[in-house]
């Protein structure tokens, strides 16, 4: 199944749940809207909300598919408007704490790759919302207590946020102040506390600063000797064993062999179309030449450039291999895949592998123009690399070409690499040396200068 209908199965599943909620606690009606990065498709939804009225406030199930920097995606959460204008959204969690109730119940909830996770999600969530409906039309119908409710929220969110009393503007919660409670209520305390991992829960949860009230009553609650039943999240779990207690993505080697061996194979591919490209160019150059060097010697350079492109382009097609060769694990990896990698990762990573192709492209343009075309009437020299056209000279320019023995490494010492070396009547020299190898030319070439009046130096006959 494509990203686009795998991320519509756990869209659509939101849709029915919400529904499904307004209908189960006698909601007036459900609103469900969307925002989108870009075109509406499914990879572009940055959210979609359900905001599900009641006479006396809103209740929004709001949906995330990216969390900042991608830490944690397509997380669920619930915010809670004490007004039916719906201008300050309160999350759950402080309204929780509000409240006064221990619950270990996790309000916020990531990793939701498929149909069964949204479920699940909800439920958890919709259990703790149901259960305070009626508390919360209460406060909500007051308006001393709904004052006291958005004081206390804006109070432990100033204090946090780190945001002067004064700034009565920032008290709007931008998008970016929503952004900061999702991803901290699915921080790694939270996430290790689902997984089971209780101890390094409290422990990195007691290491945060400014604890919210929330916060502390649920460190209380996991500081208890018998742990806290949560609700089943059996498909939330799975998925967070991916992650470690750090709360950084453990390595998937699988996904690394299906794209080292996807990447081999395209590489193959690729030089094939590189080669060939660089073959015809070298064609093209050859026309009505009498003698091209240097070009022959630079199409080892496609393989490379074939290597480095298809690091880029095994990104599209490591699904189809990790299918091929881990068919059990296959269907979590896609799900799991879908909901990391939205249409900012697939723009990036195609506008990376425009770059590659159109860098290797003219690559092969330049190591191919990078030569000495000797022609009937006179030469291009244009060994230096970045230049298309180079410097034409008549043969007439040209006062011997002569043979060197050998040559200085850069470590100093002579080596047995010998050359011919063409002399300009103003002194300037052109070595062979770098451009071809010496059996190619020395004939060919050689002889064909000589006709046109230069003397040649060669080298002693072998005796």
């Amino acid at each position: 199944m494509k990203r686009e209908a795998l991320l519509n199965t756990v869209f659509s599943q939101f849709d029915r749940s919400a529904k499904e909620f307004c209908g189960d606690t006698n909601g007036l009606f459900c609103e469900i809207t969307s925002d989108y990065k870009g075109e509406e498709r499914a990879e572009n939804l940055r959210y979609r909300s359900a905001k599900i009225y009641y006479h006396s406030f809103i209740a929004e199930f709001k949906y995330t598919a990216h969390g900042l920097m991608n830490v944690t995606n397509s997380i669920l959460e619930c915010l809670i408007y004490p007004d039916k204008i719906g201008v300050i959204g309160i999350p759950l969690q402080f309204v929780v704490d509000f409240c006064q109730v221990d619950t270990a119940t996790p309000l916020s909830i990531p990793f939701i790759s498929n149909a069964p996770g949204m479920i699940q999600a909800f439920h958890c969530i919709g259990s703790v919302l149901k259960s305070l409906l009626e508390p919360i039309t209460d406060i909500c119908r007051n308006a001393e207590q709904k004052a006291l409710l958005l004081g206390r929220f804006e109070e432990e969110w100033r204090e946090v946020l780190e945001i002067k009393p004064g700034d009565n503007d920032a008290f709007l919660l931008l998008e970016t102040g929503y952004t900061f409670f999702t991803l901290r209520f699915t921080a790694t305390p939270f996430i290790n506390f689902m997984k089971g991992h209780r101890e390094k829960a409290i422990r990195q949860l007691s290491k945060t600063k400014k604890l919210l009230g929330y916060e502390r009553r649920v460190l209380e609650l996991w500081k208890r000797e018998e742990a806290p039943e949560i609700p089943e999240l059996s498909v939330i779990i799975k998925n967070a064993e991916l992650y470690n207690q750090s709360g950084v993505q453990k390595a998937n080697f699988k996904e690394f062999g299906a794209m080292f061996f996807s990447w081999i194979l395209l590489t193959i591919g690729v030089s094939a179309v590189y080669t060939g490209f660089y073959f015809l160019l070298m064609y093209l150059e050859g026309r009505g030449s009498v003698y091209l060097m240097g070009p022959i010697y630079g199409f080892p350079y496609c393989i490379l450039f074939a290597f480095i492109t298809s690091i880029a382009l095994s990104y599209f097609t490591r699904d189809r291999f990790y299918k091929l060769l881990y068919k059990k694990d296959w269907e979590q990896y896609a799900e799991m895949d879908s909901i990391q990698n939205g249409g900012g990762s697939d723009k990036l990573m195609k506008g990376f592998l425009a770059v590659l192709v159109a860098a290797s492209l003219a690559g092969c343009i330049l190591l191919v123009k990078w030569n000495a075309n000797f022609l009937p009437s006179g030469f291009w020299d244009n060994t230096k690399f970045f230049s298309l056209q180079g410097e034409y000279h008549s043969y007439q320019e040209v006062e011997r070409v002569y043979y060197k023995p050998d040559r200085v490494n850069g470590f100093g010492e002579t080596i047995d690499s010998p050359s011919y070396v063409l002399v300009f009547k103003d002194g300037k020299e052109l070595d062979f040396y770098e451009y071809d190898e010496i059996t190619q030319y020395e004939n060919e070439l050689l002889d064909f200068l000589q006709e046109k009046g230069i003397t040649i130096e060669k080298r002693s006959p072998v005796s």
